[in-house]
C-alpha cells in the first residue's frame, strides 16, 4: 500500500468524531479555543493537554488541523513527473523549446521575461516563460529558481525581512512580492493576457522550482483574485518552495486554489526556510517523497505546516535533494535538451 493513504485517525479527525471532553466537536473549533482546550490528534478529540495521549496537541493553531485535498482535484504523480518536471527544467535553458519538444511534443514556447528580482541586488534575476499546448488545451507559466548552491539561496532567504500586503489576502515577503510584480509588469502580464484572449477556455498550468515556487504561488493567487481565470482552471505545482507568506495568505490560498501542491523531496532544505514564525506558514498541500522519487511513493501531508510532521519531521538536510526532483537534476537536464 502506498504511503499516500491517510491513516484512520486522521480521517476520523477530519470528520470531527463525537463531542469531545471540552465540548467542541471538530478540530477547527477546538484548536481555535482560548479556554485551555486543544485537539488531541491520536484520540481525535478535544481535551486538555494533560489528558492527551498524543505528542501532537493543537492549541491556538486551527490552521494545522488535518484536512484532505479536494477530491475533485487530486494530486497526480504523473503530472509532476511528466509535465511539471520538463516545464521547470526548461526554465534553466537559454531556449526552452528543445526541452518542450522532446518531453511535451504538443507544447510550444511563447515568450519569456527576465528582470532583477529586487531593488537591492541587481545581479539576482527572476525569470519566467509562457507556453501553450493545443492538445492538452492549456496555457503554461513556469518560474525559474535562483541559480547557485545552498549558501546562495539561503543568503537570499536570510535577507527576507519586510512583508508587503498582497492584494489584501495576506502578507508576503517583499522579495517575492517585488519579483512577481517586476515580472508581471515587464512582460508576463502581456503574455498571459494575449494567451487568455486567444485560448479563453484553456486551463492554466503554473509551476515553479525553488524561489520560483513562491513566484508560482503568487501568480496563481493573482490570477484567481483578479478574476482572470476561474479557480478550477488553475493547476499549480511547485518543487522545493520556501515559505512565502503569513497564515492569512496560506488560508486564502487553501480556500481558493483547489489544485495546489507543494512537492518536497526527502531532505530538501529550502522548504524549511525562512524559519517558521507565528505569522509565517506554508499553504497546502505538501506532497512529501521521503525517498529518491523513482516511484509514486509519497505522503499527502494533511497539515498546513506542522513542525515535527511530514517533511518538517526531518532535522538533517541535503541540498542535492533540492536540485534533484523525480530522479532528475532539474537545473541541468536542459543541457541534453531534456532527453
Amino acid at each position: 500500500m502506498l504511503a499516500h493513504n491517510l491513516p484512520f485517525f486522521l480521517i476520523f479527525g477530519l470528520i470531527g468524531g463525537c463531542l469531545s471532553d471540552c465540548g467542541y466537536s471538530n478540530c477547527e473549533s477546538c484548536a481555535a479555543a482560548t479556554d485551555g482546550c486543544g485537539w488531541c490528534l491520536v484520540d481525535a478529540k478535544c481535551s486538555k493537554e494533560a489528558d492527551c495521549k498524543s505528542e501532537i496537541f493543537l492549541q491556538n493553531d486551527s490552521y494545522n488541523c488535518p484536512r484532505s485535498p479536494n477530491a475533485n482535484f487530486p494530486f497526480d504523480d504523473t503530472f509532476g513527473r511528466k509535465m511539471a518536471l520538463p516545464l521547470l527544467a526548461a526554465t534553466y535553458s537559454p531556449n526552452p523549446q528543445p526541452c518542450l519538444k522532446n518531453q511535451l511534443s504538443t507544447t510550444y514556447f511563447y515568450n519569456s521575461t527576465l528582470v532583477a528580482c529586487d531593488h537591492y541586488n541587481k545581479s539576482d534575476f527572476c525569470y519566467s516563460y509562457t507556453a501553450f499546448d493545443l492538445s492538452r488545451k492549456a496555457i503554461m507559466i513556469a518560474f525559474r529558481g535562483t541559480s547557485g548552491n545552498f549558501e546562495t539561496v539561503a543568503e537570499i532567504l536570510g535577507m527576507l525581512k519586510k512583508k508587503d500586503n498582497f492584494l489584501n489576502i495576506g502578507l508576503i515577503y517583499d522579495y517575492f512580492f517585488n519579483g512577481f510584480f517586476f515580472l508581471w509588469r515587464a512582460g508576463l502580464e502581456a503574455q498571459v493576457m494575449t494567451l487568455r484572449k486567444v485560448y479563453p477556455t484553456y486551463d492554466v498550468y503554473i509551476v515553479g522550482h525553488s524561489l520560483g515556487g513562491s513566484l508560482a504561488s503568487l501568480c496563481a493567487a493573482y490570477l484567481v483574485k483578479q478574476g482572470l481565470f476561474e479557480p478550477e482552471k488553475i493547476k499549480m505545482m511547485t518543487f522545493g518552495q520556501p515559505r512565502t507568506g503569513d497564515v492569512r495568505y496560506a488560508e486564502w490560498h487553501d480556500a481558493n486554489i483547489p489544485f495546489s501542491y507543494r512537492v518536497v523531496h526527502h531532505l530538501d532544505p529550502i522548504p524549511h526556510i525562512p524559519p517558521q514564525e507565528v505569522d509565517l506558514m506554508h499553504h497546502r498541500f505538501e506532497i512529501w517523497y521521503d525517498n529518491a522519487m523513482t516511484t509514486a511513493n509519497y505522503t499527502i501531508c494533511p497539515y498546513g505546516d506542522l513542525i515535527g510532521q511530514c517533511a518538517n519531521s526531518k532535522i538533517m538536510w541535503q541540498f542535492d535533494d533540492h536540485t534533484h526532483y523525480y530522479d532528475t537534476a532539474v537545473s541541468d537536464w536542459w543541457k541534453t535538451d531534456c532527453k
